[in-house]
């Protein structure tokens, strides 16, 4: 099985080689690596603080038994438990349309440390191209239209992505209404293959549904005749290894799905603010083709003792998706984000093209047979098995999940409606952000009211803030610069294996940085985060890096520019480098991007590199 890590690790196509100190006019400082992140001896004044305290914050929605939002609700109306311990909310707002509402009833002592990120919301809608039926593409497409004018009015920032093969930006995003719907009508003509995928499914559920197992042979020497049993093994035989086919491709297709997700999710991870998936595709299913086993399994149960078929519950798990599907929860819990999906599959027509014709003699005799023999493919209860990971993935971020309706301005409606309200709640734990994952629960105290928040949250370290901003960055080239960071690359060089080595330097102004004298010299300490999008479109987690800056004190001058020289090893095909700063004692940061070109490393250049 292709899990998770195998798939991830393998973009990660860069390696550090060497720094290399850089001297620049006017004047560029010398910076020297500190491994272990010491103080150099000597150095005196320099103010540390530690933090004691770590705040988590979370965004909810609220809805009733019918799936409306409900408004109103208080800090005293929750209760957060934590690892199973209650916490107290000590953060609290509620943003409705776009805007900060603190309640009247909210006391001082909560109201004045609430402090929301930021108000603006990010929604990411992604298409899953190959799934997608191309006349219910065009459907949710003139749907997801009023989806994101609503939201523009509301102050939400939108972006258009789609999977066609990889993660493609339509649209960056943008509140610009004629520009958002441009790119969903580009996504209106782009080529999809689920019309494909469906009916080669279709055509095999009809073979299954259609296929003959009883053949009777004459006993010789005898008026008796008895079943073939070759010839029962050969049908069942040739239907298993389709099915088994039919899975395999599901499985690709849907594993590189949720691959797809994840580079999205992941690259979200460094904006600030509520943050909003509404994927769209047709059958993402955790168990694929388990419905077509389900039916071959039903039709072949009168020869069980013949063919000792494996059971559909235990089929299903040799080849499932609930690790991927895991991580892409983890993912977008680690960044905040939530997913709302919409399964576009029209379930009225698939049901209304099932008619497979006459039962044979086998579903006569079969004991296992269900619903109406003549109409066999109207077994309304395949379609929860296809959702299954929409559903999964939906409850697991706080979201929701629309399906089996062809009502789809109604789907996206309701998805609208609970994303207008959402309630901010923050607790303390004490200690400094550990980088720990804990399970969290939600609770209203009134009745008959469900909460959908994230299952579990991450305790940020710093580091892992600095690697969200690089990969923000890297993707979508989102992220502040308050202390003045550029980037520029050197001649690359041919490296090992057909990859080359590109050199690159990153600036910052020194009078950004708090350098502190010490002894001959001004000296501090900064992070750097490197994160690079390579040719397929796939991203690594960041390289982080820890080093010192050492500069002369009878050289250091407030418009002196301090440098860094990395020499990386990457693919000729990679496509940007992100590198992402923070000053240890101000604890500022800065991320910035850089676009590379493709080169070609020519076989006497790579003979040369290895030699």
């Amino acid at each position: 099985m292709a899990g998770p890590e195998k798939r991830f690790s393998s973009t990660l196509i860069f390696r550090l080689l060497a720094f290399s100190v850089c001297c620049c006019v006017a004047m560029m400082s010398t910076a020297q690596s500190d491994e272990v992140g010491h103080e150099p001896e000597g150095m005196q004044g320099v103010f540390r603080g530690e933090l004691d305290v770590s705040i988590i914050n979370l965004y909810v929605t609220v809805v009733d038994k019918q799936g409306q939002a409900v408004s109103g609700l208080g800090p005293e109306d929750f209760e957060i438990i934590e690892n199973g311990e209650s916490m107290e909310i000590t953060n609290f707002a509620i943003l409705e349309h776009g805007k900060r509402v603190v309640p009247e009833t909210v006391g001082a002592e909560i109201e004045g440390t609430s402090e929301v990120e930021a108000s603006t919301r990010h929604v990411a809608v992604l298409f899953d191209l190959p799934s997608l039926q191309r006349r219910n593409k065009n459907l949710v497409v003139e749907a997801v239209g009023s989806f994101v004018r609503e939201g523009i009015a509301d102050g939400d920032q939108f972006m258009v992505a789609v999977n066609s093969g990889e993660l493609e930006i339509v649209s960056e995003f943008s509140s610009y209404e004629a520009s958002l719907m441009a790119a969903l009508q580009s996504v209106a003509d782009l080529a999809n293959s689920g019309d494909a995928v469906k009916s080669s499914k279709r055509m095999l559920k009809r073979s299954i549904h259609t296929s003959r197992f009883m053949k009777m042979n004459k006993i010789p020497f005898s008026t008796d005749v008895a079943v073939d049993e070759g010839y029962v093994r050969a049908q069942a035989g040739m239907l298993q290894t389709e099915i088994n086919n039919r899975r395999q491709y599901e499985y690709q297709r849907i594993d590189q799905a949720i691959g797809v997700a994840d580079e999205l999710v992941r690259a979200l991870a460094g904006i600030d603010g509520p943050k909003v998936v509404l994927w769209i595709g047709e059958d993402l299913a955790i168990r694929p083709a388990f419905d077509l086993y389900q039916v071959f399994y039903k039709k072949a149960a009168f020869y069980q003792d013949l063919l000792r078929l494996t059971h559909p519950e235990l089929w299903s798990r040799e080849m499932d998706l609930v690790r991927q599907f895991h991580h892409l929860a983890a993912s977008a819990q680690n960044c905040g984000a939530t997913f709302h999906v919409i399964d576009a599959s029209d379930r009225d027509r698939e049901m209304g093209n099932a008619d497979f014709g006459s039962p044979s003699l086998d579903d006569l005799i079969n004991s296992e047979a269900v619903g109406n023999l003549w109409t066999p493919g109207t077994d309304p209860t395949e379609f929860w098995d296809l959702t299954e990971g929409s559903d999964y993935i939906a409850l697991a971020t706080g979201g929701s999940v629309q399906k089996n309706t062809r009502d789809l301005e109604g789907s996206v409606a309701r998805i609208r409606e609970q994303m207008i309200l959402t309630y901010f709640l923050g607790y303390q734990r004490p200690g400094a952000p550990d980088g720990k994952i804990s399970s969290v629960q939600v609770n209203v105290k009134k009745p008959d009211l469900r909460v959908r928040h994230h299952e579990k949250v991450l305790n940020k370290t710093g580091d892992h803030q600095l690697s969200d901003l690089a990969l923000s960055r890297v993707r979508f080239d989102i992220g502040g610069n308050s202390l003045g960071l550029s980037l520029v690359e050197g001649q690359p060089q041919a490296g090992d294996e057909g990859k080359v080595v590109r050199s690159i330097q990153f600036r910052v102004p020194v009078e950004s940085l708090v350098l502190m004298p010490a002894g001959q010299v001004h000296s501090g300490v900064v992070v750097a985060a490197v994160a690079v999008l390579d040719g397929s479109g796939k991203t690594a987690e960041p390289r982080l890096m820890r080093l010192s800056i050492n500069i002369p004190s009878d050289r250091y001058q407030p418009d002196a520019i301090a440098a860094r020289t990395i020499r990386l090893l990457m693919a000729p095909d990679t496509r940007r480098i992100a590198i992402g700063i923070r000053d240890e004692t101000s604890g500022l940061t800065s991320t910035a991007a850089l676009d590379l070109i493709p080169v070609e490393v020519s076989e006497e250049e790579n003979s040369k590199a290895e030699e």
